[in-house]
């Protein structure tokens, strides 16, 4: 079994271009192992970590109500930003400069078998990462992702995570946000799960430099890491 995972920092990169590219090595590794099982080969899957900063972009679950984005094409032309509707659940999310977002695609059959497992691993892997940095993040009883706050009025989500697996490959993202106080010019849109929750004070005014610096691929794949050789990596 190959555990080796291969990160790559995309830098600063279309919303459409990383989703491609990303579904590009999904069905790679989806392609080797309908090729082991026919062909009774044992060719090793491979393991990405996608690391990544969209420009300002608002995407469209299959689920999703367009009326919930309050902006028509000529507006978002004007504030130089993109939409698009993608295969994935939710409504609608916002992605932009601030944010710093991975795409895992693992073939968890390099490691264990277990999506709630995988999940508590990667909030582990946020929790820790903010951890050096002087911020109390945690779980939220009942909900995936990472909060701080929790347990107070306060309570807001600082990192979302979705994933879809098939064949134990899994695919889409976590989001961590880095700086909270999101632009007004970028707030057009109705609210969703995170409505209310990553906006307002963190408890600290060093919190926006601290998240910036917290939230790049050097400081959580070290986490990333360490979690992976903990579990036999």
């Amino acid at each position: 079994m190959n555990k080796i995972v291969e990160v790559q920092d995309l830098g600063h990169n279309d919303y459409k271009a990383t989703w491609d590219y990303q579904e590009g090595l999904f069905k790679s590794v989806i392609d080797t192992k309908i090729k082991n099982r026919r062909e009774e080969t044992n060719l090793e899957t491979q393991n990405y970590f996608l690391f990544v900063e969209h420009p300002h972009v608002y995407t469209l679950g299959k689920s999703g109500d367009f009326s919930h984005l309050l902006l028509n094409e000529e507006q978002l032309t004007q504030k130089g930003a993109t939409f698009y509707r993608i295969n994935r659940g939710g409504d609608i999310t916002y992605h932009g400069p601030g944010q710093i977002v991975g795409y895992p695609i693992l073939d968890l059959e390099n490691f264990f078998t277990d999506i709630h497992k995988y999940l508590r691993f990667l909030e582990e892997m946020i929790i820790l990462t903010l951890m050096e940095y002087g911020l109390k993040a945690e779980r939220s009883p009942g909900e995936t992702g990472v909060w701080l706050g929790v347990g107070t009025p306060f309570a807001r989500k600082i990192c979302a995570m979705g994933v879809r697996a098939s064949r134990w490959v899994t695919s889409k993202r976590w989001l961590l946000f880095s700086l909270l106080q999101t632009s007004p010019r970028f707030t057009k849109r109705w609210p969703t799960a995170l409505i209310g929750v990553i906006h307002g004070p963190i408890g600290t005014k060093a919190a926006p430099s601290l998240l910036t610096k917290a939230s790049t691929p050097a400081n959580v794949t070290p986490k990333f890491s360490g979690m992976n050789r903990r579990n036999g990596g």
